[in-house]
């Protein structure tokens, strides 16, 4: 018997109250188009890493360490280990996931469209991926993402749902 197809969600994009002014970015099309089709599982990295709702936000500086994910208002609290490792945890956690759809421009789970800030608080040209998101990337290298934005166009939500459904039946052949 196959197992369920799931694919990790940003809470935020399914309506949980987890950002950090204590809202949510409900995406109604992604509810609406994928919960008959998928398990949806949802995620938000800051809360897993013990980020209270609501918080101060955070932000990816480019350091001498490299990009890590800090703090805006005290730029010491470096939240960057934490976020790899609830990632590291929710991979070893559900080993069964698909697909991916993260919330845009996040620090924790942007898809390349994060703002990359210098250590004076200037944005800076680059943009990255946030760290929970490179770290699923970095572990699970062939799984499919979109973030919510991109999941808007029809045309990549029906190659998202594709991709989702060829990971799952390319997984199911080798479970055998």
């Amino acid at each position: 018997m196959n197992r369920p197809i799931s694919i990790g969600v940003s809470a935020c994009l399914l309506g949980h109250r987890v950002r950090h002014d204590g809202d949510h970015r409900l995406q109604p099309t992604i509810k609406d188009d994928l919960e008959e089709l998928f398990q949806l599982q949802p995620i938000c990295p800051e809360v897993e890493s013990g980020m209270g709702v609501p918080r101060t936000p955070i932000q990816l500086v480019e350091t001498r360490y490299g990009v890590r994910a800090l703090e805006i208002q005290d730029p010491g609290k470096d939240y960057t280990q934490k976020l790899g490792q609830v990632a590291k945890d929710w991979v070893c956690a559900n080993p069964a996931i698909c697909g991916l759809i993260l919330k845009s421009k996040s620090p924790s789970c942007g898809l390349g469209s994060t703002k990359i800030f210098n250590q004076a608080g200037e944005i800076s040209a680059a943009t990255g991926y946030g760290v929970f998101a490179q770290t699923v990337r970095d572990l699970l290298p062939g799984i499919p993402y979109i973030d919510e934005i991109q999941f808007s166009d029809q045309q990549a939500r029906i190659q998202f749902i594709h991709a989702v459904q060829h990971y799952h039946s390319a997984s199911n052949s080798m479970d055998i």
